[in-house]
């Protein structure tokens, strides 16, 4: 029974903390989980979404590289995002012409 236990605790121990993202990451984030989840659903057509996905991949890198957080913990705030904006969809719908202005001013064609 220690053994496991111990395990647990090691794991939790080693586990990478969530980075602090400035406003900057979160709001490029949050784009990145609502346009994700708008090419999931069907929302966007098919450059859209194609741009979004470069988009969601570039920033995510991005991010990656400013915090020096791992692929799991950037995968994980932007599942966590997605879960909130999935809940909220008043708030996502909100956030569509922002992020499409985001996009827009990206460069990404």
């Amino acid at each position: 029974m220690l053994l496991p236990l111990s395990v647990f605790v090691a794991a939790q121990l080693t586990a990478a903390p969530a980075p602090q993202l400035n406003a900057m990451q979160q709001g490029a984030l949050t784009c990145s989980a609502a346009m994700a989840l708008d090419a999931a659903r069907g929302d966007s057509d098919a450059q859209e979404a194609a741009r979004g996905r470069e988009f969601f991949v570039r920033t995510l890198a991005q991010i990656m590289d400013e915090t020096g957080a791992d692929r799991g913990v950037i995968a994980a705030l932007v599942a966590a995002e997605a879960r909130r904006l999935t809940a909220e969809p008043d708030v996502h719908a909100r956030l569509k012409p922002v992020c499409r202005t985001m996009l827009d001013t990206s460069g990404i064609r």
